[in-house]
């Protein structure tokens, strides 16, 4: 297979879209990109998701009402403003490392969301039946979370997992702009 080795040459057969200013096929790098963007959101997704459960956990395990109104004002105040402007200012202020600094903001940010959607859920779990009989049988509680818990709350962290999924390509996007 061979492309154009012209800079900044128009679409053909070989280049649909065209090349950039080195000569590279345009539409590989998007499809390269794309995937590392997705990768980068993957992982972030992820992130957020264990980070927020082991919040909401320490929030239903300390049953108080202060940390759990604590970490809910902390989250209508963060979600008040768009995820990426806040990691946009982040990253404009610390000019480090933009990835990493990008990724830690955009956890943090999030965090507290997700711990309070999460929390709710843990909540409506430890009153099922089952959830009860394991712990009248004396099952640890980090095993009734990760045996039963976890796997019942599938209903709500998938569809948040997918719309925190779509904010880290957004910030991983946001930032290669800048």
């Amino acid at each position: 297979w061979r492309g154009s080795d012209e800079m900044w040459s128009a679409a053909t057969w070989w280049d649909p879209i065209g090349t950039d200013e080195f000569g590279r096929d345009l539409l590989a790098t998007a499809i390269a990109a794309a995937g590392l963007s997705f990768a980068k959101g993957c992982l972030l997704t992820v992130l957020v998701i264990v980070v927020g459960i082991v919040v909401a956990e320490a929030m239903t395990l300390a049953r108080s009402s202060v940390v759990s109104s604590v970490v809910s004002i902390v989250a209508r105040v963060l979600e008040s403003v768009p995820a990426v402007f806040w990691v946009v200012a982040v990253v404009v202020v610390l000019k480090e490392s933009r990835t990493l600094v990008a990724a830690v903001a955009f956890v943090l940010i999030v965090v507290p969301s997700a711990s309070t959607v999460v929390a709710g859920e843990l909540q409506r779990l430890r009153l099922r039946p089952f959830v009860e009989s394991a712990y009248l049988l004396g099952v640890a509680e980090w095993r009734v979370l990760v045996r039963h818990i976890i796997p019942h709350s599938r209903s709500v962290l998938v569809p948040f997992a997918i719309q925190v999924l779509g904010g880290a390509i957004a910030i991983d996007g946001a930032i290669g702009v800048l």
